[in-house]
C-alpha cells in the first residue's frame, strides 16, 4: 500500500510527515497532502500456478554434480551442486 505524502506548496519541498515549517525555504504550515499515484499491477498477480502432478510422473534424471568439496554441503545438496 502507498503512503501518503506532504509537499511544501512554496517550495516544493517532500516529505513522509507533514511539518510546521518547511525546512528548505522556511515556510510555515505550507505542506499540502499529496495522494499516492496508483501503483501498476504487479506480474505476478498474473501468473497461473502450473497443476500438480503425482510423484510417478517426476522425471528421476541423473544429473552432473559438481562437488563444492565440502563433505557437508554436498550431502546437502545430494552429492554436490548440479
Amino acid at each position: 500500500m502507498a503512503k501518503t505524502s506532504y509537499t511544501c506548496v512554496e517550495c516544493g519541498y517532500k516529505t513522509p510527515k507533514p511539518l510546521g515549517r518547511c525546512p528548505a525555504c522556511g515556510a510555515w504550515e505550507s505542506f499540502q497532502e499529496v495522494a499516492p499515484s496508483p501503483r501498476a499491477p504487479s506480474r505476478q498477480a498474473h501468473l497461473e500456478a502450473p497443476s500438480p502432478i503425482s510423484l510417478s510422473q517426476v522425471n528421476e534424471a541423473e544429473e552432473k554434480r559438481f562437488s563444492s568439496g565440502l563433505s557437508e554441503v554436498d550431502r546437502v545438496l545430494g552429492g554436490g551442486f548440479v
